[in-house]
């Protein structure tokens, strides 16, 4: 019997060896090719996924950068300066404006001789004890005396542990040093900063509370 469609001999078709071979390449290549397909879109996919993954997950571990910025402050101009003995104590109470962590303090300081200065200059946070400067430091730096250049110049104390401050907190900058050579502390006159300045010609003595200056300087706090 002969089967027909489309007016094509089927039976002609199959037994005719180059047709068999034809209609078989087609038929492996169509089954071949769709899974192949089908992979490679899953493939891609799945790649799809992963990259949004890995920008989410990046996203998410990007942390906003620190900003640091000028906080309490006594400008200028100043119209003197209180020398700093070597056994001595000079300080400056302040109220911290941001909360965040203390990173420096600049200080105008003041050398007026034509050797440099040998030793060096300690500079204290403390907590306010009874209004005045507490004998402990919750963070403290230094830098060498000689850094301080003739004239007047703003020495920067950085703290390589800061130490967190709190918004409407005060405390004090406490200054020190060893070594000799003569380095004052630029102040001016009045109450017109915020804080008060503390002196003493020797750290056996207590701290004498001066209400007629201020002592020029800067804090930055990290945020």
């Amino acid at each position: 019997m002969t089967n027909s469609f489309h007016g094509t001999d089927v039976n002609s078709t199959l037994q005719n060896p180059n047709r068999r071979q034809i209609l078989l390449r087609l038929a492996l290549t169509a089954l071949s090719v769709v899974p192949v397909l089908s992979l490679g879109g899953a493939v891609d996919a799945g790649k799809r996924q992963r990259k949004q993954r890995r920008r989410k997950k990046s996203k998410r571990n990007q942390l906003p950068t620190p900003t640091v910025r000028a906080d309490a402050t006594c400008p200028g101009p100043q119209t003197n300066g209180f020398i700093l003995a070597p056994q001595g104590l000079l300080a400056q109470s302040f109220t911290a404006r941001q909360t965040g962590l203390l990173v420096r303090a600049e200080l105008e300081l003041q050398h007026h001789e034509s050797v440099s200065a040998t030793g060096n200059l300690f500079l204290r946070l403390a907590p306010l004890v009874d209004a005045f400067p507490g004998p402990n430091a919750l963070v403290s730096a230094q830098v060498a005396a000689s850094s301080v250049a003739t004239g007047t110049s703003v020495i920067s104390f950085a703290f390589t542990d800061p130490a967190p401050v709190k918004a409407g907190t005060s405390y004090a900058l406490v200054l020190s040093r060893d070594g000799d050579g003569s380095i004052a502390w630029s102040n001016r006159p009045g109450a017109a900063c915020d804080g008060r300045s503390f002196v003493t010609a020797d750290i056996t003595v207590p701290l004498e509370a001066r209400n007629d200056l201020d002592l020029i300087f800067t804090t930055f706090v990290q945020g």
